[in-house]
């Protein structure tokens, strides 16, 4: 489940983040209550006789409360940049036979700044490639197309087009087709992301990918199987490898469930301590990248790949804000 705030408390991105980066960059100012309960006004909602409109009204302190996962303060009010609902949009999805050809597409179309959703994937097997999916939206009509010429323009001949089902239906329908946390097969489904400069997405590709290769006898054995995926946010780029395997559904999963289907293996936990590990070799390879994350605080440390002198410097930001450490103890790491 999601919430505006939790979105913005630990950063999301998907629809539309292509053209408008993740859910902390729509955010224009905050309204916080501290550890001790004193209400703090951020950006221009601060100013004495002013409205929230204007984010960069003196030090950002806006930011400084995004992507927080709740440990400075408690978000009760967010004003959020809107935008008039597009009247054109224009959908493409182009199949390629390896990601290494697709990556370059998908580089171009990120720094093009053209594509409203842009993101491709595919399963890691002999044979198979990815499909890059696009959503181009206008003020009208004829702007979307006239854009989606010029986004195909920017990509070399060796896709093959296909029928956009995919991204027409996620725009129509958004998260609202999602029954279950598991995948369509009813196997546990894992992700784990890491964001990067747009230029450094093959690197990131070459390094997962030789993760994955490493265990691939071992997953063929445990019936694991592997996806990659690739989406645009402003001029970063996500790159997520996927695990697939079967289980027995925690409590968290059957909750989320519209409904509990009774014939699911219980699987082994041989398949459920193998994705373990591939998944803790893939965090490794992300921060021995460099990798930026979304959603720290659960599985992703923000201490262990941040510089010590910014850590320090939070820790003396938490120190002022929450003494006592009540506000989402642990979070952070701080």
């Amino acid at each position: 489940y999601s919430t505006i705030g939790g979105s913005i408390s630990n950063n999301c991105m998907f629809f539309c983040s292509a053209k408008t980066g993740t859910s902390a960059d729509a955010v224009l100012g905050l309204e916080i209550v501290t550890a001790d309960g004193t209400i703090v006004t951020t950006g221009s909602g601060a100013i004495k006789k002013g409205v929230a409109f204007f984010r960069n009204n003196g030090p950002d302190l806006t930011g400084l409360f995004l992507s927080d996962a709740g440990s400075l303060g408690v978000k009760i009010t967010a004003t959020l940049k809107l935008e008039p609902i597009p009247k054109g949009t224009a959908f493409r999805s182009i199949a390629f036979k390896t990601f290494e050809q697709m990556i370059p597409a998908i580089q171009a179309i990120g720094r093009s700044g053209l594509a409203s959703e842009c993101l491709a994937t595919g399963p890691i097997a002999d044979g198979a490639g990815p499909t890059l999916h696009i959503t181009v939206e206008g003020c009208t009509q004829g702007i979307a197309d006239k854009q989606l010429v010029e986004i195909m323009s920017l990509i070399d001949t060796n896709g093959i087009e296909q029928e956009p089902v995919v991204p027409k239906f996620i725009h129509e329908h958004g998260f609202g087709f999602v029954q279950t946390p598991l995948d369509p097969k009813g196997r546990m489904q894992i992700w784990t992301q890491g964001v990067f400069a747009i230029g450094q997405a093959l690197e990131a590709y070459n390094a997962l990918r030789a993760v994955l290769d490493r265990h691939q006898v071992a997953m063929e054995e445990h019936g694991v199987e592997a996806t990659m995926s690739f989406a645009c946010a402003g001029i970063a780029m996500m790159v997520e490898p996927v695990l697939y395997w079967t289980s027995i559904p925690s409590p968290l999963h059957c909750q989320g469930m519209a409904q509990i289907n009774s014939s699911l293996s219980d699987g082994s936990n041989s398949a459920d301590n193998l994705t373990k590990k591939i998944r803790r070799d893939i965090c490794l390879t992300l921060d021995s990248l460099g990798a930026a994350h979304m959603q720290y605080g659960r599985y992703y440390s923000y201490v262990e790949v941040t510089q010590d002198q910014t850590v320090t410097f939070l820790k003396e930001i938490k120190a002022l804000v929450d003494p006592n450490r009540i506000i989402n103890p642990g979070a952070l790491g701080l």
